[in-house]
């Protein structure tokens, strides 16, 4: 408070001056009275109460205040009784000269200080006389120190504040009882001294760092009025009152009662202070007021401070843990947690003290589970602090675990925030071991080092066995192959044993494990405390174990929270659990590779520390230690890895790159163990350091670009002939090479192309070629892709290149075949030779020929089987060769060839710029009239100029080459007489004669292939589109169907105008039983809805029928699709009339649960009020067209989703009439009264009447509805019972016949099994037979017109594609390593579809679409 607000406040105003003066010179026959306000010292009461004389005028004011000090130097402080009257003048009058304020608050202190010294002298000495008392007395009522004046003076009024406070300590300190008689002092005395201190701490500059001195003078005042002047209630209630109107005491005057507990001893204020707050009104409270937090946080702040104290008074405060203000619990709380951390967690407690700290614990555990999420926010933070002071008693911990694993799924992102914070620190001070292992982990160790040896002892065994048995040995290529298929089944059986055998290892280990620890439990009392101690701690060791690892797949989802606090807290898990030997932890880490493509910045920061610390900081070691230990780490990334977790461990790598942690040592490692260079490294981990190089290459291209010869040596070599991952993964390296990237504005760089004869193509070609017949190993048809894609990516003449290999492997099939027909032409001899055997055995050795015809039948068997698998096989990579080289050609030339194109245009406009701004800056003279040109090449040469300025003479070039470009594609790649062109005719083969080519891996390479042609041709496209989907939808083959419908996402991309007609039958794979295909289908329906490349239809039904499939990763794709569709404006609004239309109809419809499921989630996205007006009035409509009672339920069901405005209650009472009459049904009327309870629980005052009106309404037709159904189902009883007296008569009662639907909905139980085995011909539309007959009217909905909801259009300008992806069994489309590479599309027109008016589709066949 400055000093112009004393003159506001009179009554603190006087109490500067009650301490200080008096005048031994003056007559002391006057008492001074403390005023109550500035007049009581104008006007006199008393006999002997003194009073001002004058108040003196401005002009008078300077001479008094010099008198004034001059009688000081004088007389000393007593001066003061003669010169009042001038203090009170100055600070009484307004507009008084700050320099005068200040002369007069100089005075103050001089004298003030003076009569402190004399003050403790005279009150040492004792034996005062009455008159001496008096006198004294009277000084010290009559002044009061000063805080502060004025800031635009100079004087620096905080230290004149402090100042002055000292000084006031310094009197009250004094033994100033012995001033009054009897020796007790007076209340008012005692309330101006500490009414200054208050007001001083309403100020909120108090809290500053600066002014800390004057706070601890302020609470030394107090200390001392509770101390020697019985002020403990006054400042007890005094607190209060000021904490509930001042938020920023709370710390200030918790310090103050520490000061009056701790310094003073004075402990009755706490208690005081928390019985008042135990009183106060729950009404009050509960309202949440800033009083309440700030008592909440007072309390709190004092359990730090002095938590012995507050133990001693905690049970007047514990009734809020019942009570509705959750601040209040909160407080309380945190109290219970300080006192445990501070008093109740030391070893030598006795039992009462014990018995509070489990009372306490308990709470909290209770309120983990807390109605209201800040306070389970808060007792998970207090149990958080508990254990990271490592204040957790042993037998809380498995049951606290238990807790707070509860709370990871909590609906608050703060509480899931601080249980994940919470088990991590359980993690980190768990007292068991530094590393937690469960059961299953100690007995997986026990099993590990005896599995070896059991091993080796099983394959000696069975060799055993082989040298005893009577095999005939042959020598020729089947038996020899038959032979390595018996080594393989005799592996698989020790393998099957070995399972066994861990089995009931494992098994019994654990039982032996929890029947001694049983057992050691009932033998306690006979037993050793420390042998009992031991086992009890590892039997907790292992239970927290367990619990941990129940936590792992709940923090995994984590990852995927859309709150980045989830995510970051459930790295720090994982990565912590990892380090302290929790295996499950594995998944976690493994989980939080994707996360490096986070756009949160914080949460690729976070993985990439994360990363950093489990594999790039070993312990211990020199550097090349380091380094062999960083790349053995990160090996062991990409051992199991999926594709994805490839990828995203590629931009992990990057970023190591780019920030330099892996350096030349790691890279040097990676290089020895890719050339085998470093002793016991086996060729997978030759494999995981190609592979690094080759992510690591990504970032840095020079790790590759000067390792060429090593890469075409060592993973193109000899090894390479054998172990075809291993060139594929050199050909991903390889693949690092390239073009440098284009500066923004200039031209694009020189393509990097090696010359056709290169060591690295012919090496490519040469492990094609030979490897292709090598049936019995893996992995050619992914090492195939990536070299060819090495090969046009890098070679001069791609195609010269593909052409030779295509050929060379089409002279292997031809062998192949021969080899074939050769096979089966002696196969029936054999027959024939081993049946003649078969009979002449003796009728002793009936069981024994027996079995040895079935072995003998079965080896033929296979020996069948490898014959038309080898031909087969042959042809199968051939496809899948052809197919990938024409989609490669089709890239080569749309993006290489075009773009090389437009780089030497853009080389020779940049030539032409230079020499015409040349030409400008060159000075040449005028021409003469016999020079001018003739008018026309004029003409001719202003056209060019302004073309070239406007770059017109660009674009039509460009165009002119992309049409060039377009019609190679189109006429001169798959089609016509080219090499690529005569495979065309052999894909439709195979893909039509399943009879003929049975082979699943033959007919998918085939699909794939010929799916690829149609990318390259719109023409190819057209022509065999219609197999295309008779083989979506036919193939009994769940992967040819999945790859199928990825392969028409990319065609709808590159040809929407083919595709387009045919939209719904990509729809129907929605409903596919292989969760594969719907999973692809969704997925690529997706991709193309929310680009706008497909327009959103009715059968946009199909994806809403995807969030309730049985498969949950599709439920929350098709959840997803709808979550990302809404962000487009009214798209979901929009779709909800076709939606409800269509998942209603009971003939197409889906069943009740679902369609409630599916609509609780669409009409989540319906916020707006226009909306939801709308779509009443359209549902209310609908009830007229309803068709069942079932349509009654949806339409209900779904107008019981909406929010209500006043506007659309006035639009449901509008058209009550459309639905009065279904109120029968109780399932409508539970509906309504939903709707009507909801909006009376948010509707304004003026809507509750509207609402009544509607209730009531809804209350009389259901009322009705019951009395008129009673009333027909005694009519329907009477007229049964009079049926056999009235005779029956020859009319007929007109009713409606019951009909069957007249759409036929597809069924693939339906289907003949000969369909797909005759030979797969696509039969043509048949003509269906015209019956005469009344048409049936059917109900139709506006909104199921195709054309009434067109919500995005084509766009023909964008370009774009995708490459198809394939196992090396060709099993799985995704888990190639095809890069996608952007595609131009056709500008080919919409082609009319054929009318379908009088045909009708059959079901064995896909015919073009209406």
């Amino acid at each position: 408070m400055c000093y112009s607000d004393l003159i506001h406040y009179p009554r603190q105003m006087f109490s500067l001056f009650l301490i200080i003066f008096t005048d031994y010179s003056t007559k002391m026959s006057f008492e001074f009275v403390i005023p109550v306000s500035k007049d009581d010292l104008l006007n006199k009461t008393g006999v002997n109460q003194f009073v001002i004389d004058e108040i003196l005028s401005h002009r008078e004011i300077p001479g008094a205040l010099q008198d004034f000090k001059l009688k000081i130097r004088s007389n000393g402080h007593r001066s003061i009784l003669t010169n009042f009257d001038v203090l009170f003048t100055v600070l009484c009058l307004k507009d008084v000269n700050q320099d005068l304020k200040e002369d007069a608050w100089q005075l103050i202190l001089t004298v003030g200080k003076a009569l402190a010294n004399d003050l403790s002298g005279v009150l040492d000495d004792g034996g005062l006389e009455k008159d001496q008392r008096k006198e004294y007395l009277n000084l010290v009522k009559m002044g009061r120190a000063t805080k502060k004046k004025p800031s635009s003076s100079g004087i620096n009024w905080e230290v004149e504040r402090e100042a002055g406070l000292k000084m006031l300590l310094h009197i009250v300190s004094l033994n100033l009882q012995r001033l009054w008689d009897p020796p007790i002092a007076e209340e008012e005395f005692v309330n101006m001294v500490t009414n200054c201190c208050y007001k001083c701490l309403e100020n909120p500059t108090i809290t500053r760092a600066t002014i800390k001195d004057t706070r601890d003078v302020i609470s030394n005042i107090i200390g001392v009025m509770v101390k020697r002047y019985n002020h403990a209630l006054g400042a007890s209630l005094k607190i209060l009152q000021l904490l509930q109107h001042f938020e920023h005491l709370v710390i200030p005057l918790a310090y103050t009662v520490e000061v009056i507990t701790n310094d003073y001893g004075v402990k009755s204020v706490v208690s005081e202070i928390m019985r008042e707050i135990g009183r106060m009104d729950p009404k009050d409270v509960a309202r949440d007021s800033s009083g309440t937090r700030a008592c909440s946080q007072f309390l709190v702040e004092l359990s730090e401070r002095i938590p012995a104290t507050v133990l001693s008074n905690i049970s007047v405060i514990l009734c809020y843990l019942e009570q509705e203000s959750y601040t209040m619990r909160n407080g309380v709380l945190e109290v219970m947690g300080h006192i445990h951390l501070k008093v109740l967690s030391k070893d030598d407690l006795d039992s009462k003290m014990k018995a509070a700290r489990d009372q306490f614990l308990e709470k909290l555990e209770d309120h983990i589970h807390d109605v209201n999420a800040f306070v389970r926010s808060k007792v998970l933070q207090i149990w958080l602090l508990i254990v990271n002071e490592k204040c957790l008693p042993l037998p809380k911990q498995h049951s606290l675990a238990k807790l707070v694993i509860g709370r990871l799924q909590d609906k608050s992102s703060q509480v899931r925030k601080n249980a994940v914070l919470l088990v991590t620190a359980l993690i980190k001070s768990n007292p068991f071991a530094a590393k937690v292992k469960t059961i299953t982990d100690k007995v997986e160790e026990e099993w590990k080092m005896i599995e070896d040896k059991l091993q080796k002892a099983l394959s000696e065994m069975s060799e055993d066995e082989d040298e005893d048995s009577d095999v005939d040995l042959i020598a020729d290529h089947e038996t020899c192959d038959s032979e390595t298929e018996d080594s393989s089944e005799n592996e698989n059986k020790i393998d099957d044993v070995i399972q066994s055998l861990k089995s009931i290892f494992c098994d019994q280990k654990r039982l032996s494990l929890v029947v001694a620890a049983e057992a050691v439990q009932g033998s306690q009392e006979s037993q050793d405390d420390a042998v009992v101690n031991e086992v009890s701690k590892q039997q907790d060791s292992l239970a927290f174990a367990s619990e941990m690892q129940t936590a792992v797949p709940i923090i995994c989802q984590l990852l995927g929270s859309k709150t980045v606090t989830d995510v970051l807290e459930a790295i720090e898990f994982f990565v912590t659990g990892f380090e302290f030997g929790l295996t499950a932890c594995m998944l976690g880490v493994r989980r939080m590779l994707p996360l490096i493509w986070s756009k949160e910045s914080g949460i690729k920061e976070a993985v990439v520390m994360a990363y950093k610390r489990l594999y790039l900081k070993p312990k211990g070691g020199n550097q090349r230690a380091n380094a062999l230990a960083v790349v053995k780490n990160l090996s062991a990334l990409t051992c199991g890895a999926s594709l994805g977790d490839i990828t995203s461990l590629e931009g992990l790598i990057a970023e190591l790159m780019r920030s330099g942690e892996i350096d030349n040592s790691i890279k040097q490692v990676l290089w020895e163990r890719f050339t085998l260079k470093i002793p016991n490294i086996t060729p997978e981990d030759s494999r995981a350091a190609i592979l690094i190089l080759s992510m690591a290459a990504g970032a840095e291209m020079n790790i590759v670009k000067i390792n060429v010869d090593v890469l075409v040596k060592e993973g193109l070599g000899e090894r390479a002939e054998s172990d075809f991952q291993l060139a594929r993964d050199t050909c991903l390296a390889l693949l690092k090479l390239g073009t440098g990237k284009k500066k923004q504005g200039g031209i694009a760089p020189e393509p990097f192309r090696l010359p056709q004869d290169h060591e690295m193509f012919t090496r490519l070609q040469h492990l094609l070629i030979t490897g292709v017949s090598q049936v019995n190993i893996n992995h050619w048809i992914p090492f195939a892709e990536q070299a060819i894609n090495v090969i046009y990516k890098l070679a001069e003449h791609p195609d010269s290149i593909s052409s030779t290999i295509i050929k060379k492997l089409s002279e292997e099939v031809v062998k192949s075949t021969q080899k074939d027909q050769t096979s089966s032409g002696s196969q029936p001899s054999q027959d024939n030779d081993k049946e003649q055997q078969s009979s002449q055995d003796n009728d002793n050795d009936i069981q024994q020929s027996q079995n040895g015809q079935d072995s003998q039948q079965s080896s033929q068997e296979k020996n069948s089987d490898e014959g038309s698998t080898y031909s087969s096989v042959i042809l199968t990579r051939l496809l899948s060769v052809v197919g990938h080289v024409a989609f490669r050609q089709l890239v080569h030339l749309d993006t290489s060839v075009f773009g090389e194109l437009k780089r030497r245009h853009a080389v020779q406009e940049s030539k032409k710029d230079s020499a015409r701004e040349t030409k400008k800056h060159d000075k040449t003279p005028k021409p003469s009239a016999s020079d001018t040109p003739s008018a026309s090449k004029t003409k001719e040469s202003t056209t060019e100029a302004i073309e070239d300025e406007l770059g017109l003479a660009g674009a039509a070039a460009e165009d002119a080459e992309a049409e060039y470009i377009r019609k190679i594609c189109e006429f001169e790649v798959v089609t016509g007489q080219t090499l690529l062109g005569v495979f065309g005719p052999l894909l439709v083969a195979v893909c039509t004669n399943q009879s003929k080519y049975n082979d699943p891996n033959l007919r998918t390479a085939a699909t794939l292939a010929m799916a690829k042609f149609m990318l390259v041709s719109s023409t190819f496209c057209d022509n065999h589109l219609q197999l295309l989907f008779t083989i979506l939808e036919k193939s009994p083959n769940a992967t040819i169907r999945a790859n199928t419908i990825v392969a028409l996402g990319d065609l709808s991309f590159r040809f929407p105008n083919l595709i387009e007609p045919w939209t719904p039958h990509i729809y129907g794979r929605l409903r596919d039983e292989s969760p594969k295909v719907r999973k692809n289908t969704l997925q690529i329906l997706t991709h193309l809805i929310l680009n706008d490349m497909i327009k959103v239809k009715g059968q946009i039904s199909e994806m809403a029928t995807c969030v309730v499939d049985h498969d949950e990763r599709i439920s929350s794709l098709a959840k997803l699709f709808f979550s990302e569709l809404s962000k487009k404006g009214n798209a979901v609004y929009n779709i909800m009339p076709d939606v409800i239309s269509r998942l209603s109809d009971p003939d197409t419809g889906v069943d009740e649960d679902s369609f409630r499921i599916i609509m609780k989630y669409l009409f989540s996205f319906i916020q707006k009020d226009k909306q939801c007006e709308s779509l009443v009035e359209k549902l209310c409509h609908r009830f007229r067209a309803t068709r069942t009672e079932r349509q009654w339920r949806d339409i209900a069901f779904c107008l019981s989703m909406l929010s209500y405005s006043d506007k659309s209650l006035r639009k449901l009472q509008e058209n009550f009439t459309c639905f009065g009459d279904k109120l029968v049904d109780d399932n409508v009327y539970s509906c309504f009264t939903t709707i009507i309870s909801k909006s009376r629980s948010f509707a304004k005052p003026e809507a509750k009447a509207l609402i009544d009106e509607i209730e009531q309404k809804i209350q009389v037709c259901h009322t009705k509805g019951m009395e008129d159904d009673e009333i027909s189902q005694k009519a329907s009883q009477a007229a049964t019972k009079n049926k056999g007296k009235t005779p029956a008569k020859n009319t007929k009662t007109p009713g409606k016949q019951v009909k069957s639907r007249g759409r036929r909905r597809f069924d693939s139980s339906d289907e003949d099994d000969d369909v797909l085995n005759n030979e797969n011909v696509t039969p043509l539309p048949r003509q269906s037979q015209r019956v005469t007959r009344k048409p049936k009217p059917k109900v139709s909905f506006s909104s199921d017109e195709d054309s009434d909801i067109e919500l995005f259009e084509v766009d023909d300008s964008k370009k774009g594609g995708g490459d198809y992806k394939e196992n090396e069994n060709l099993q799985n489309s995704e888990d190639s390593d095809s890069e996608p590479i952007p595609i131009r599309r056709s500008n080919k027109k919409k082609k009319k579809p054929p009318n379908s008016a009088h045909h009708k589709t059959p079901l064995f066949s896909v015919n073009s679409p209406a």
